[in-house]
C-alpha cells in the first residue's frame, strides 16, 4: 500500500503539475516581451500597462478602419476584380476542353489530344498567373524558378517513362507460335 497526500495525488503528480505551471509561465513571460519589445503599427493605443488591448477592444472599435493589417481596400477590391477574372477564364477554357472533348466532326479527331493539351497548359497558366499569383517581378523570381523546377522534373519523369516504355517494348521476345 501506498501513503498518499491529503489532497489525494501522488508525490510524482505534484512535481509535473509545478513543472508545467512553471514553463507555462516562462512562456507566457517570454511572449509578453517579444510582445512589447515588437512595436505597433497599426494605430492602436497600448493600455496603461503598455499592453495590448485584447480582441474584445478590436471588435468594439469598429469604424472606417476596421479591417485586417496591411490590408488596403483599394488593392483588395483590385484583387477581387482579378480572382472573378480568372474563374471566368478558367470556367471558359473548361467548357472549351469539353466541347473540343465531345465535338467528333468539327475538330480533326488526332489533333484533338494536342488541343486538349494546349488547353490544359493555358489552364495552368490562369491559376499561376491570377490564383497563385505568380509574376516576373523581382520579387517572385524564388517562385518562379520553383514552378520551373517542378515543371522540369515532370518533363523527366515523363520523358523517363515512355523512355523506358518503349525500350522494353522493343527488347521483348516475339511471341512463341503455338
Amino acid at each position: 500500500m501506498t501513503d498518499t497526500p491529503p489532497d489525494g495525488k501522488r508525490p510524482w503528480q505534484n512535481v509535473w503539475r509545478s513543472r508545467i505551471r512553471t514553463s507555462l509561465s516562462y512562456v507566457d513571460g517570454l511572449m509578453r516581451s517579444v510582445a512589447l519589445a515588437t512595436r505597433r503599427h497599426d494605430g492602436v493605443e497600448d493600455d496603461a500597462h503598455g499592453r495590448a488591448p485584447g480582441p474584445a477592444a478590436a471588435l468594439d472599435a469598429g469604424g472606417a478602419n476596421d479591417h485586417a493589417p496591411g490590408l488596403d481596400p483599394v488593392a483588395h477590391r483590385a484583387s477581387l476584380i482579378g480572382y472573378v477574372t480568372g474563374l471566368g477564364l478558367a470556367a471558359l477554357l473548361t467548357a472549351i476542353s469539353f466541347w473540343v472533348a465531345l465535338d467528333r466532326e468539327t475538330f480533326w479527331q488526332p489533333g484533338v489530344a494536342v488541343g486538349l493539351c494546349v488547353l490544359a497548359a493555358a489552364q495552368m497558366g490562369i491559376h499561376l498567373v491570377f490564383f497563385l499569383h505568380l509574376t516576373t517581378g523581382p520579387d517572385n523570381v524564388n517562385n518562379a524558378l520553383a514552378v520551373a523546377f517542378g515543371v522540369l522534373i515532370i518533363v523527366l519523369f515523363g520523358a523517363g517513362t515512355l523512355w523506358i516504355m518503349s525500350n522494353l517494348d522493343t527488347m521483348m521476345l516475339p511471341p512463341v507460335p503455338r
